[in-house]
């Protein structure tokens, strides 16, 4: 028999407890909570979760898709919405099996009988990071300089070689990384999904000539493969580079070599783009070394790009 009905407040902070015992990463988990509780703050004070209709979830969604966002001055993203969304769905589906909650079916409904629909995502070609820009950037970075060059180097010919999110490589370690073998070892990534990805034999040069000048320079071995600076005069601290650094790091760099800023992300889709359009790589290890969650995924996001490379390709050879 259905325990009672807990106030929504109360059933938040459960579903938080349930989700860290899962071992769902914490940003996930304080990004779950943050749109829960802006869900409840909408609805009538005091509210159980069994008294949660559907109208209450639509009329909270279509009240995030009018918002205006006070940093950028534009509505919501298509994105955030659906994190909203799926927040919302997390909650329901762990409370219809939870006795504290009530183990009442959910206002979303489930399959074809969604009573909520998702938000669509309007469909946008992935920003792609201009291969001639970044071996500019590249090119630009002193191969014999500070060890904050050499460590930039490194950072930056890996993103290129491996398609890397920038979470992804800011938690590396040195034990991660392997440079006999070329590889380096992606423990836990996207989804929780450990993966191997390979570099070049330059870029296994880039990082043993940055490792060693590192050890050479300031003694003891650190376990985080990117190490932060303290201050502008390069001091070393003893913690990884934050991916807000690694942010700030290429933005400083494509100035000072004069090109437009790239985003991290746009190397990971360069990587992407060539590897499937350019060299050709089967699409199934493609989606593996990106750490993809299928190679649908892939697919759907790639595809629109090979169209516009078959037309290119076309426009040049058809006589």
């Amino acid at each position: 028999m259905p325990g009672d009905a807990m106030k929504i407040e109360d059933a938040i902070i459960l579903f938080a407890e349930f989700k860290r015992a899962e071992r769902l990463k914490a940003r996930s988990v304080d990004d779950y909570v943050r749109y829960l509780d802006e869900f409840a703050a909408f609805l009538p004070a005091g509210v159980d979760v069994a008294a949660i209709k559907s109208s209450h979830v639509a009329r909270f969604m279509a009240a995030q898709a009018a918002r205006i966002s006070p940093a950028t001055g534009e509505p919501l993203s298509d994105r955030t919405l659906l994190a909203y969304y799926r927040a919302l769905s997390a909650f329901f589906n762990w409370a219809e099996t939870s006795d504290e909650a009530g183990n009442l079916p959910g206002p979303l409904g489930h399959g074809h009988n969604k009573k909520v629909k998702p938000p669509k995502l309007s469909k946008r070609l992935a920003r792609v990071a201009d291969a001639a820009d970044l071996t500019r950037l590249i090119d630009s970075i002193p191969a014999a300089g500070t060890w904050l060059d050499l460590r930039d180097l490194a950072i930056l010919k890996l993103f290129r070689d491996t398609g890397l999110r920038v979470g992804e490589l800011t938690a590396l370690r040195v034990a991660d990384i392997d440079l006999g073998e070329r590889e380096a070892f992606i423990a836990g990534g996207k989804g929780d999904k450990d993966r191997f990805v390979f570099f070049t034999e330059e870029t296994a040069a880039a990082l043993r000539k940055y490792l060693f000048v590192l050890h050479i320079q300031f003694g003891e071995s650190r376990p985080c493969l990117f190490c932060s600076a303290a201050n502008q005069h390069g001091e070393l601290r003893a913690r990884s580079l934050t991916v807000s650094g690694v942010t700030q790091l290429i933005k400083r760099r494509c100035k000072a070599a004069g090109i437009a800023a790239i985003n991290p992300h746009s190397i990971r889709h360069l990587f992407c783009d060539k590897a499937l359009n350019d060299d050709n790589i089967p699409l199934e290890t493609v989606s593996k070394l990106a750490g993809h969650a299928s190679q649908e995924f892939t697919e759907r996001v790639y595809a629109p790009l090979k169209k516009h490379k078959m037309k290119s390709d076309y426009d040049s050879k058809w006589k």
